[in-house]
């Protein structure tokens, strides 16, 4: 087969003769496997007598990707600069990396306002943890004495001395836990509570101007023989002071009952001994409860007082004490 011979003209034609009398399946051939043919294509920006080579260039097929195994096995792998960089190469430069000044900066910032949005709120839960602790014990304490009000007709005595403390230092630990008296020539009292030390009558007369107390088992016979009775069956020992040891001074031996969270305040000592804050007690006069008695007591929380006391729902802050 014989193709006519045809010319190249110059300008933006088309090459004469570019389909006639060239086979079909030719043409299909050369625009399938190597693009338009040089003929089909413009000749843009070259001169009279002018033929660019570049129009017979042909460029290269992307690599395609080898396959491995056979059928619907066959698994395409990715080109070798896509795959993950092996443990020890280097990695490539002038990427950036770390922080800048403004996001430090910004960090800061937020972990500051977040912090100072945290510290109240933790106090607040602190305080209330220690108050709703306090409250409960009172309500024990209340309990209590109504029962020993209900056995014996009165309420627990408290200290008669005519002590400005006298509300501070009473014998409600040893009138709603009982004790028993022993050696009639000097008597001396032994609490049933626990292994609190005995204390002699006359430590007892000296501390809260009583002769003995009232629920206490006696000697002897008849209503004398009456068993004391228990009234804080559930008192925890951190609701006991340890004893005392003030000498003739003052209370020694005597153990008092005691908020279990302490001060809580560290310093905070209103009997002027460190982490002792007794409960108040006072059925002989008292001021806000005529008739009945005034219970309460004052623990420091962050530098604030708190007067929780028997006469008001709400707790009393930076109050006063009676």
């Amino acid at each position: 087969m014989t193709f006519p011979r045809v010319g190249w003209r110059t300008g933006n034609h088309r090459r004469a003769g570019s389909h006639a009398g060239r086979p079909k399946f030719l043409t299909t051939f050369q625009s399938r496997f190597f693009g338009q043919a040089p003929w089909q294509r413009k000749e843009i920006g070259l001169g009279a007598g002018q033929i660019s080579s570049d129009r017979f260039k042909v460029a290269p097929l992307p690599p395609s990707p080898r396959l491995r195994g056979t059928g619907a096995q066959r698994i395409a792998r990715p080109h070798p600069d896509l795959l993950p960089q092996e443990k020890g190469q280097k990695e490539s430069v002038g990427l950036p990396c770390g922080f800048t000044l403004i996001e430090l900066l910004t960090v800061i910032a937020i972990i500051g306002v977040l912090t100072a949005l945290t510290i109240p709120v933790l106090h607040a839960v602190t305080r209330m943890k220690y108050v709703s602790v306090t409250k409960a014990e009172m309500a024990n304490l209340e309990v209590a004495i109504d029962n020993y009000h209900a056995a014996y007709g009165f309420y627990p005595p408290s200290n008669l001395n005519n002590n400005p403390t006298n509300a501070l230092i009473n014998q409600l630990y040893y009138e709603l836990t009982g004790t028993s008296v022993s050696n009639a020539a000097s008597p001396v009292y032994q609490p049933l509570f626990g292994d609190s030390p005995a204390v002699p009558a006359v430590y007892v007369q000296r501390t809260f101007g009583v002769a003995g107390f009232m629920n206490c088992t006696k000697p002897g016979g008849g209503e004398e023989q009456t068993p004391a009775k228990v009234f804080l069956p559930s008192l925890k020992p951190s609701q006991v002071s340890a004893p005392m040891t003030n000498g003739n001074t003052g209370p020694q031996g005597m153990v008092f009952l005691v908020g279990s969270v302490g001060g809580p305040d560290v310093g905070y000592s209103p009997a002027g001994v460190g982490g002792f804050n007794p409960w108040r007690y006072n059925s002989a006069a008292p001021v806000n409860n005529p008739g009945a008695y005034d219970l309460y007591i004052q623990i420091r929380i962050g530098g604030k007082t708190n007067l929780i006391a028997n006469w008001s729902k709400s707790v009393l802050v930076d109050s006063s004490l009676p």
